[in-house]
């Protein structure tokens, strides 16, 4: 088990998910976190307060993630969040095939690669193949996700009464910019419409 209480990582999880969809941040095909990565951002904030009740961790998890070293490409790479070391468990020995084996020696995720390392926001899966749940994020989603974080913070840090209420706000996103583009797709029957459709999600 990788998180210290099982239940005050679900019910903090259903919180973050909750903030990330009325915040409107969430989605991995949007170049967001997806479900995989919240999880595992929750998991380690709860390994890093092991005794914390849910609305603890709620907290916690904007200062931690608020003040990370993401996107930050000094020396050449951001700092990665991990669940578990990059040395294989005991577990991982007995049970797994060698990742060569495999074929996943190539898509396993490695600090030494170039191209791991250039990652803006590396949140890395605990198990094989060990990969990056964040792969999408682009500098542009990572600055909203930025500010979103530092919101929340600020917002818990000041409103000591009401800041989750605050935090869990929705966003005013139809009000918050200048211009907006709207996309209409026509297709001639509608299983082609279905087809395309996570084209232009």
């Amino acid at each position: 088990r990788l998180v210290p209480s099982a239940a005050a990582f679900r019910t903090a999880l259903r919180a973050v998910k909750l903030w990330a969809r009325r915040r409107h941040i969430e989605g991995f095909a949007l170049g967001f976190p997806g479900g995989v990565a919240w999880a595992i951002l929750v998991a380690r904030v709860c390994q890093l307060y092991p005794n914390a009740a849910p609305s603890t961790l709620f907290s916690r998890f904007f200062s931690t993630w608020s003040r990370w070293k993401f996107g930050d490409l000094v020396e050449g790479t951001a700092l990665p969040v991990l669940l578990a070391p990059l040395a294989a468990r005991a577990s991982d020995r007995e049970t797994a095939a060698p990742p060569a084996t495999l074929g996943l020696s190539r898509s396993e995720w490695n600090p030494a690669s170039w191209r791991d390392r250039s990652y803006l926001m590396p949140v890395i899966t605990p198990t094989r193949p060990r990969l990056n749940a964040t792969r999408t994020v682009t500098r542009t989603t990572l600055a909203v996700l930025r500010n979103e974080l530092e919101r929340a913070r600020e917002l818990l840090q000041t409103q000591q009464s009401g800041g989750a209420t605050a935090v869990l706000e929705r966003s005013p996103f139809f009000s918050s910019y200048r211009g907006y583009i709207c996309v209409h797709v026509f297709a001639a029957a509608v299983s082609e419409q279905r087809y395309w459709r996570g084209w232009v999600q």
